[in-house]
Order: structure tokens, then sequence, then C-alpha cells
């Protein structure tokens, strides 16, 4: 399949963007699924390969900040069972 995208070379775009300190590779605001509901997490994008197929592409990320066990950051879940 191919859109019109050179999917290859927006990776080696990316990678040299990051390399020059001109691409921020931390992810924000990202929530993670736990016993209690939903926590806030910081997670950061380690490293990547690419290549000219979708297939090609292969994401590491790492938690850079654990979610706290002693505060209040959970979320209900949509939809899920509401304690009293």
């Amino acid at each position: 399949m191919n859109c019109g995208v050179d999917i290859s070379a927006y990776g080696l775009r990316e990678v040299e963007l990051h390399e020059e300190g001109l691409s921020n590779w931390d992810l924000k605001n990202c929530w993670m699924s736990r016993e209690e509901g939903i926590v806030e997490a910081k997670l950061r994008l380690v490293r990547f390969t690419y290549g000219n197929l979708p297939s090609d592409w292969h994401v590491v990320i790492e938690q850079v900040k654990k979610p706290d066990e002693d505060s209040d950051q959970t979320r209900a879940v949509p939809g899920g069972w509401v304690e009293e």
C-alpha cells in the first residue's frame, strides 16, 4: 500500500531531528489501566527502527515516571462500576 508518503524518509528525518535536539520524545498525558482505575504515567520513546513498510517499524517505550501509589491520580473507566 502506498499513500504517497515515504515513511522511511519520515523515520530518518524524525531520528535526525531528535539527535539535533529538535524533537521531544516524551509522551505526555498518558494513561495506564490499573486495578483501581486509570492512572497517569509519563512515558518516553526510547528508540525506534523504521523502513519502507509499516511492518518494518518497531517502537521501544519506557515508563519514566511511575504512577504515585499514594496519590489520587486515578480516573474512573468510562462505563465502569462506581464504588459508593
